[in-house]
C-alpha cells in the first residue's frame, strides 16, 4: 500500500512555484429541490450548475424545427470545427458523452489488452470502464 509523504520544497522542484500554499476558500452554495405543487421542503448541492442565459432556447427550437437532433446537423460540425480550431487541431470529434470520448481516445492510442493505465482514485466509473473497453488494465488488476 503506499503511504503519503510530504514532499520539501527542494524535492518538488519546479512544481513547487504552480502548487499554491494554501486552499482556497471553499463557498458552498445549494438551491431548494423544486417539487411541483408542493412547497419546496428539501435542498441539494448542486454538482454542477448549467448556465444558460444567452441564445440556447433559440438553437434548441432550429435543431428541432430543421429536424436535426442527431448526432449529424450543422451545430455538431459547427461546434467540431470551432473545437478543433481553438484547440489547434485539425478535426475535431463530437462525442455522445465523456465514456464515449476517453474509449476513442484510449483507441486512438493503441491501447491493448494488458497496457498498463493509470488511472486517478477520484473519479466516475466512466474512467475505468474505458481502460476496460480496450482491455488493457491498471495496477492492481482492475480492468485485466
Amino acid at each position: 500500500m503506499i503511504k503519503p509523504r510530504e514532499l520539501t520544497l527542494e524535492e518538488m522542484g519546479d512544481l513547487a512555484a504552480i502548487i499554491p500554499a494554501t486552499d482556497p476558500e471553499v463557498k458552498v452554495r445549494y438551491k431548494a429541490i423544486p417539487e411541483f405543487g408542493r412547497p419546496t421542503r428539501r435542498s441539494i448541492i448542486p454538482v454542477c450548475e448549467p448556465t444558460l442565459g444567452g441564445n440556447e432556447l433559440k438553437y434548441v427550437q432550429q435543431a428541432i424545427e430543421t429536424n436535426w437532433i442527431s448526432s449529424a446537423g450543422k451545430y455538431i460540425r459547427d461546434f467540431e470545427a470551432q473545437f478543433a480550431e481553438f484547440c489547434g487541431a485539425q478535426y475535431g470529434i463530437a462525442c455522445a458523452n465523456g465514456t464515449v470520448a476517453m474509449h476513442l481516445a484510449m483507441a486512438t492510442l493503441g491501447l491493448e489488452p494488458d497496457d498498463e493505465v493509470i488511472i486517478p482514485t477520484f473519479t466516475m466509473i466512466a474512467t475505468a470502464n474505458a481502460v476496460t473497453y480496450c482491455g488493457a488494465a491498471r495496477p492492481g488488476g482492475y480492468g485485466a
